[in-house]
């Protein structure tokens, strides 16, 4: 899947369905293309420039503006509730003078008795209006916490992404050197083969079979190319800034050797506890309990919202869905948990498999070193021709780009158990490798191939 198109749909999951774009909020001037770029500079112009972000701190003002109108209303309510009061004393007051008569006016007593229950049925409304602004209250600050933990998870979401286009196009990087290496070399084996045909010592197929060889190698070049142009605009895309086709991209910052490893194949509970899936998952449990909770105080204050005295069976229908809506979200936060345990101890599991392979492609980098000095004593020996060497130096710089492949997937791994430790499960896939794009042979590979013979020039 396209990065971008990966990312926007990361966003629009994360957002209730509305795909923000990843753009800046700044004007549409022509920005100059950056020449060089660091891996932290990339992942800091992603967030500061996402729109996607921009509007969540929009939908956090727009919280605290709604929490301070609630409040507002409350002060209101509290000084509707003063001036009830005040007239309940007074109309009780009435009614006990009214009644120290030596003939109490019954009928006066009584109007004034239903103009108190009617001023009392006001104040009740006015009970239930606040005990709903300080449910909305509650209800706002959960999904401000909400808010925050989506904030985080695009936060995160955009630097994993970031990163992993970066390491794509580090990786490209080495393969088109290579390629291009590997086509030099090449360019001398058709010489050869050319030389030897003329010599009657090559048959024509052969010849021919190293001039396909060059094509296929110039296609090479240029599907790895045009792998390098696309992610290249996909990073643009995240960082909101034109790159230049050439730009300079700093080695990612990364010791290996540092790197404590993976404590156990068990993913800990805390781990798991801490992911954004499951906090909300978890504040999502907590609401429906509050719901729950205000339901049946609600009933017990006889609210005609969810108590009818003229249908027997209503509180018992709310309750009953109130507490069916906690049943539902317990069941969610159950699942919640098993999704992040798997996909935690899957990550915990690619750690150790990047650590161990990057370590393969250091030994194989080291033979390779020792080889190619065998070869060079070989050369100056002259048992090999210039060409057989040129091939082997070749071999052992296939071999230092598959060890820093190596090394760079193993960053994304650490990195994303990282970021989970920050509550962030990235679950998408490793890096574009070097083989991005369409026929773009992997930095492994890219210098392989049978040659037009051993003879060379």
């Amino acid at each position: 899947m396209d990065r971008r198109r990966w990312l926007a749909l990361t966003v629009a999951a994360l957002l209730g369905g509305t795909a923000f774009p990843a753009g800046a909020l700044a004007d549409d001037k022509p920005a100059v293309a950056l020449t060089a770029l660091t891996l932290d500079e990339a992942v800091e112009r992603a967030v500061s420039s996402n729109r996607g972000l921009k509007q969540l701190e929009i939908a956090l003002k727009n919280l605290d503006l709604g929490r301070q109108e609630i409040q507002k209303a409350q002060d209101g309510l509290d000084d509707q509730r003063a001036i009830l009061n005040g007239q309940i004393q007074g109309l009780w007051m009435q009614m006990s003078q009214l009644a120290k008569l030596p003939n109490p006016p019954v009928q006066q007593i009584d109007q004034l008795d239903r103009q108190i229950q009617a001023l009392e049925d006001q104040r009740k409304k006015l009970e239930f209006a606040d005990d709903q602004f300080e449910k909305q209250l509650a209800d706002l600050k959960r999904q401000r916490e909400k808010l925050l933990l989506q904030q985080a998870q695009v936060e995160e979401a955009l630097a994993a992404g970031v990163k992993e286009l970066y390491v794509g196009l580090l990786n490209l990087k080495d393969q088109i050197e290579l390629l291009k290496e590997k086509q030099a070399l090449t360019d001398r084996e058709v010489a050869a083969a050319e030389d030897r045909y003329s010599l009657g010592l090559l048959s024509r197929y052969d010849r021919d079979k190293a001039a396909r060889a060059k094509a296929d190698q110039a296609l090479a070049i240029a599907n790895a190319e045009r792998a390098w142009e696309n992610l290249l605009d996909a990073l643009s895309a995240l960082i909101d800034r034109p790159l230049d086709p050439k730009v300079r991209l700093s080695e990612v910052p990364f010791r290996p050797e540092a790197v404590e490893p993976v404590p156990s194949p068990e993913a800990p509970d805390e781990w798991i506890d801490q992911t954004f899936s499951v906090r909300q998952a978890a504040l999502d449990l907590e609401q429906a309990r509050a719901d729950e909770r205000y339901v049946k105080q609600q009933i017990d204050k006889d609210n005609p919202t969810y108590k009818d005295p003229n249908d027997d069976s209503k509180a018992t229908r709310e309750k009953e869905k109130a507490a069916n809506a906690v049943r539902q979200k317990e069941l969610a936060l159950a699942q919640a948990r098993q999704d992040a345990r798997t996909s935690v101890q899957k990550l915990m599991r690619s750690v150790a498999e990047a650590r161990e392979e990057f370590a393969r492609a250091t030994e194989k980098w080291k033979e390779a070193t020792v080889d190619v000095s065998a070869v060079r004593v070989r050369q100056e020996l002259g048992l090999i021709s210039s060409l057989d060497a040129a091939r082997a130096e070749l071999m052992t710089r296939q071999a230092a780009a598959a060890m820093d492949q190596a090394k760079r997937s193993y960053y994304l791994a650490v990195e994303k158990l990282a970021a989970l430790k920050r509550g962030y499960l990235d679950t998408s896939g490793s890096a574009p490798a070097a083989s991005s794009g369409s026929g773009g042979a992997p930095a492994s590979a890219a210098a392989s191939g049978d040659g037009a013979g051993s003879a060379g020039r």
